[in-house]
């Protein structure tokens, strides 16, 4: 089961809201991670965009196209768990 930040489509971690708030360079760039309708493999089908070497501001205002999109800067410790680093968990709902 995936956390949905309340079905909101800025699905970036906590976490990683608080990396860049220390951060010194507060614009730094990472990966953005977009879910988007996939008409091409059906009704209610959707894919995940990533796009590299964005920062977070330009993750946020290409989002509020996407039915979710997530963050995740460079430099940042991911959690791991049996050794393999989660990246990604987007959400819609029903």
């Amino acid at each position: 089961m995936c956390n949905c930040n309340n079905n909101q489509k800025n699905q970036t971690s906590k976490t990683v809201s608080k990396f860049l708030l220390k951060s010194e360079n507060k614009d730094s760039n990472g990966v953005g991670f977009f879910l988007v309708p996939d008409p091409e493999a059906g009704i209610l089908e959707f894919k995940v965009v990533v796009v590299e070497n964005i920062g977070f501001k330009e993750t946020v205002k290409r989002g509020q196209t996407c039915e979710a999109f997530k963050f995740i800067p460079f430099g940042i410790e991911l959690e791991t768990v049996d050794g393999k680093q989660i990246v990604i968990d987007l959400c819609i709902s029903p």
